[in-house]
């Protein structure tokens, strides 16, 4: 039976919440006088893109195919349909029409939003767009009250928790500190306060270090920039899109695994081995892993080989990588959280470095650069202090166990998302997490249920009519950062909401 007279408070309305009012509407609209009232509740008043799609700098493009994007239920090309009637002077300054820039995405996302407004308003449904902080959430037993830091109420039976990344608490007692800016975006954090004649050292090396690297050339930047990881690695350079049947990465194994295990759960030792197989098969050759998760030689020679590769054609790996992306929150979520963490500790970077490559444009950009001297990439673990006469000396001990001290002026911290929840500088998480209604998964995030998405307490139980999704979910559902996962837990929160059987 599906559900009449609704009302349901997203407290987050960027990619994630936006997608979900979309569902939650688009089903809503199937059912006769479903009578559906959602507020959606953004604290800095720019519903629909969230920060990383606000970037106004054509240069900071996608990290994915644009036919990968779409938010549209039953229409995975929407967002490429979209982009036809787009402004043609605009995309004839595009380099490639496959990675729009990052805003344009983000004027689509709000393009979306104005079509499930309208949705709202042709099937006795409604959406109230709401500017302001939501600072908690207390619940009576039959509806929730969300408290607005200026406003009052809105009562709802339903809440979801869409609040968005945070930045990484790592190094936050260098956050007032001249010179040291603890998160890429917005960008005018970096345009207005680095230097352009200044050396900057970036933390990290993955995608958000190449966004970074990416403000301050556009910005005119033209001293010294310096990636300093712990170990060094870029992101792998996309190939072309490519079709693969998996083999080994499949639910079918999966469940096997699981159904002849004492406590049903897997290894992480059982996954490795099955995706080791995976980009085997695909490859159609034994490979030297030692290679792939120590790769040996100079930054600017890997990355020029990588480049090669995409250029070349499909890269069986990616391919396969791709494809098991649908299964990773199952696989993860069949795993015990101390393989989870073993994970964390031992591939998560790795991982990353060839599960999430970077377009081929920002590739040549950084080969340019390396090749022009103006960008190094260093390894080692490291700590930080202020200089004694102002910037900042940073302690590197490399993989070898060679110290030496990097000093700079400047230091951007493009590490990642925080997922810690108990670090998130965030009222309304603070007093969820004191009051027992959120607990801290182990693993980053909160406790939900995997297919639900419903709010679970410290003891298990589930606190009806309270969800969250994105990476706030990080500990359950492993990729929660894209918009392929969050129109998959988007689709269970709404089937929730109205009702599971609601078509």
């Amino acid at each position: 039976m599906h559900k009449k007279n609704i009302s349901v408070a997203i407290i987050g309305a960027g990619a994630s919440g936006t997608i979900l009012a979309h569902q939650i509407l688009e089903k809503a609209s199937l059912i006769s006088d479903a009578g559906v009232k959602i507020y959606l509740i953004e604290k800095d008043g720019d519903h629909g893109p969230g920060l990383a799609y606000s970037t106004p700098l054509p240069a900071h493009i996608l990290n994915m195919r644009a036919d990968t994007l779409g938010v549209i239920n039953g229409d995975p090309l929407h967002f490429v349909k979209w982009l036809e009637g787009y402004d043609s002077k605009s995309k004839a300054s595009w380099v490639d029409i496959n990675y729009p820039p990052r805003n344009v995405y983000g004027e689509y996302l709000r393009a979306v939003l104005d079509l499930t407004i309208k949705k709202a308003g042709s099937c006795s449904c409604s959406i109230e767009i709401i500017s302001g902080e939501a600072v908690d959430v207390d619940n009576n037993g039959r509806a929730f009250c969300v408290r607005m830091a200026v406003g009052g109420v809105i009562d709802a039976e339903n809440v979801v928790l869409a609040p968005g990344n945070f930045p990484g608490a790592f190094l936050s007692e260098l956050k007032e500190t001249k010179g040291y800016i603890p998160y890429p975006w917005p960008v005018s954090d970096i345009t207005d306060n680095i230097p352009r004649d200044k050396p900057v050292c970036i933390l990290g090396a993955g995608l958000s270090a190449i966004d970074t690297l990416i403000t301050l050339l556009e910005n005119g930047h033209t001293e010294k920039i310096t990636f300093l990881s712990r170990n060094g690695l870029l992101p792998k350079v996309q190939g072309p899109a490519f079709d693969y049947q998996l083999k080994y990465v499949n639910k079918e194994n999966i469940d096997r695994l699981l159904s002849e295990s004492d406590d049903n759960s897997i290894s992480f030792d059982q996954v490795k081995r099955l995706y080791m197989d995976e980009v085997e098969g695909a490859a159609g050759n034994k490979i030297n892993w030692l290679d792939v998760f120590n790769p040996q030689g100079a930054a600017d020679q890997i990355l020029e080989m990588d480049i090669s590769r995409a250029e070349s054609g499909v890269i069986p790996y990616q391919a396969a990588l791709t494809s098991s992306g649908p299964l990773t929150g199952y696989i993860w979520n069949s795993m015990s959280i101390d393989d989870r963490m073993r994970f964390d500790r031992e591939y998560k970077t790795v991982w990353a470095v060839y599960r999430h490559p970077m377009p081929l444009i920002n590739a040549k950009k950084i080969l340019k650069a390396l090749r022009s001297g103006q960008l190094d990439i260093q390894q080692g673990r490291t700590s930080i202090r202020p200089g004694s006469k102002g910037g900042f000396e940073i302690d590197v001990t490399t993989r070898l166990g060679v110290p030496f001290v990097l000093k700079a002026p400047c230091i951007i911290n493009a590490t990642g998302q925080e997922t810690d929840i108990t670090k998130f500088e965030s009222i309304l998480i603070k007093r969820l997490i004191k009051k027992g209604s959120i607990f801290p998964h182990p693993n980053g995030g909160i406790y939900v249920d995997f297919y639900t998405s419903v709010v679970k307490e410290k003891s298990g139980k589930g606190i009806h009519g309270l969800y969250a999704l994105g990476e706030i979910t990080r500990g359950v559902h492993f990729f929660t950062n894209g918009v392929v996962p969050n129109m998959v837990s988007s689709g269970r929160i709404s089937d929730s909401i109205l009702g599971e059987n609601w078509c």
